[in-house]
This record gives structure tokens, sequence and C-alpha cells, in this order.
């Protein structure tokens, strides 16, 4: 190996050692990371788990309509009370709504719609069955209701036959 070589591949070396020491909670004592280090580690491990969810919804799921009420607006989470009972739907950050960039949490703040508006949307539709139950999951890409279309901005195209 040449210098450089072995001059990056130490480098490279500290930062995974240095990093663990760091994000990792130390084993003795009961030790916890400092508040930024659990703060960035909770949001790589959401974001792990989103990917993962999104990666089985987009393999396995199908296109799915959810008409209903709105009975919960959170900033990525939307329940839809149907004539079957409530529906828990992932919603995106980011809409765009008649040519304007909104967020999930600003679409369903009343203009257009709100917690008791009726709405139809369009998502992707998975299930999965376990021990005796059965999980299912919806993420949104489309959102219609009083004349008003708000659609997701993501980067990918979900089109259906």
């Amino acid at each position: 190996m040449n210098t450089k070589t072995k001059v990056i591949v130490a480098l490279m070396a500290v930062m995974v050692v240095g990093g663990t020491i760091v994000l990792l909670p130390a084993s003795a004592g009961g030790q916890q990371p400092p508040a930024g280090a659990q703060c960035i580690l909770m949001r790589l491990k959401a974001l792990q788990l989103g990917n993962g969810v999104l990666g089985y919804i987009i393999k396995n799921g199908s296109a799915t309509e959810v008409q209903g009420t709105v009975v919960f607006a959170g900033p990525r989470i939307l329940v839809i009370e149907t004539s079957s009972g409530d529906v828990n739907i992932i919603m995106p950050p980011r809409w765009l709504v008649g040519g304007t960039n909104v967020t999930s949490k600003d679409l369903f703040d009343g203009e257009p719609y709100g917690v008791g508006s009726s709405v139809t949307l369009k998502t992707l539709g998975a299930e999965k069955a376990f021990n005796g139950y059965t999980v299912k999951i919806y993420f949104a890409y489309e959102v219609e209701g009083d004349g008003v279309v708000a659609r997701a901005l993501i980067p990918f195209n979900i089109e259906t036959p």
C-alpha cells in the first residue's frame, strides 16, 4: 500500500471508532450518549424504519382508495374514519396544492382540509399477516376533497392503471 492509501484507511478507522464511542451508550453504569447524539440516533432509526416500510409498500403494495372523514391530522400521520373503522395513513411531509408547496400539517390545518373534512385519499396499501394478526399500511400520494386536489411531493411517480 502506498502512503496515501494508508493515511486514508487510518482516518476512516479513526472516524468509525470515534463515532462509535460518541454515539453508542457506554455499557458500564447505564450511561446514555449526549443529548445531541441521542437525537441523531433517534432520527437515524426513524429514517431506517421509514425507508424499510416505504420499500415494503413499494414492493408489495397496491393502489387503494380510502374515503372518509378526517379524525386526526398530525405532521406524518392522518387518521380517517371510514365505514369499516378508523384507518391510519402515512403522510409524506410535503404536498403540492394548486402550485403551492405546503407541509402535511398545513394541509390539514383547516385550509384546504381539516378535522371533520370529507376526503378521498389515493394510497399505496400493503398488508402482512403474522401470528393471528394483520398489519395494514397505507402511504398517501394524493388527497381530494371539496374540489381541491393535493399531490405528495415525493421523489418518484406513482401511476395506476
